[in-house]
């Protein structure tokens, strides 16, 4: 079964999640209205191809069986904004390259789908599942269309890395190293729109970027997540003055 995403409550306390973290660096609005639900999740075809993916990696690991039915259900409670056919004719070759990158990685102890959490101030938590940690790596998976050498992981992939690199140490779970594996989505067959003519074929691939060892400095990521506790404890304990930091009024 594939559940559409909610965000973490807990009672008494302020949560933010990892993806959401980049946002207080470079979009603060969008954050806090993430943080107090005045910016609702909103699913995208690809948004949800990437549930699709993390539901099927997670399904092989555990169980090395995936449903599709599962995945067809999924389809049906999607916004109908949504294009269905899209992901049911990529999630298939998509979801065997990636089981043979597992079948090649993963040995011996490892943790799929791990939800975790950790206060970073009396009332401030923070949330994140991680998508995989095998052994000392922590692995986070991503879906996109073509790739080419020279690309570099973006920084709001990782602050999320980062929030989840913290997520283990709070839970004493060893990370040494941390890496993007992105499954490109094939683009087998297409016809140019322009001339007509059969277009060059792109079959799946997975690609592998480690995260340099100079993000997973452990006391740099938590001075900031400290900042954002004082600003969370600051709102919990004067309502009144929350539109100072999230420039408007927040409901508690």
């Amino acid at each position: 079964m594939i559940e559409k995403y909610q965000a973490v409550k807990i009672e008494n306390k302020i949560t933010f999640s990892g993806s959401n973290l980049n946002n207080f660096f470079f979009n603060p609005k969008l954050f806090w209205d993430r943080v107090f639900g005045r910016d609702l999740f909103i699913e995208t075809t690809n948004t949800v191809l990437g549930t699709v993916i993390h539901y099927c990696a997670n399904q092989y690991l555990t169980t090395k069986q995936v449903s599709s039915q599962d995945i067809e259900n999924y389809l049906q409670i999607v916004d109908s904004s949504v294009d269905r056919d899209f992901i049911r004719n990529h999630y298939k070759d998509m979801g065997n390259k990636l089981f043979e990158w597992l079948d090649s990685r993963v040995f011996g102890e490892f943790k799929s789908e791990l939800p975790l959490q950790a206060e970073v101030s009396k009332y401030g938590v923070l949330t994140g599942t991680c998508d995989l940690v095998i052994g000392d790596t922590l692995v986070d998976f991503k879906t996109t269309s073509q790739l080419s050498d020279n690309t570099k992981i973006p920084m709001n992939y990782i602050k999320q890395l980062q929030a989840y690199y913290y997520l283990c140490h709070k839970n004493d779970i060893v990370i040494n190293q941390a890496k993007i594996v992105y499954i490109t989505i094939p683009r087998i067959g297409e016809i140019s729109e322009k001339t007509g003519k059969l277009l060059r074929d792109y079959p799946c691939r997975i690609y592998e970027l480690p995260l340099e060892r100079e993000f997973l400095d452990i006391l740099k990521i938590e001075n900031y997540l400290k900042a954002i506790g004082e600003q969370i404890d600051f709102i919990k304990e004067n309502p009144d003055k929350a539109h100072l930091i999230t420039r408007e009024g927040v409901e508690l």
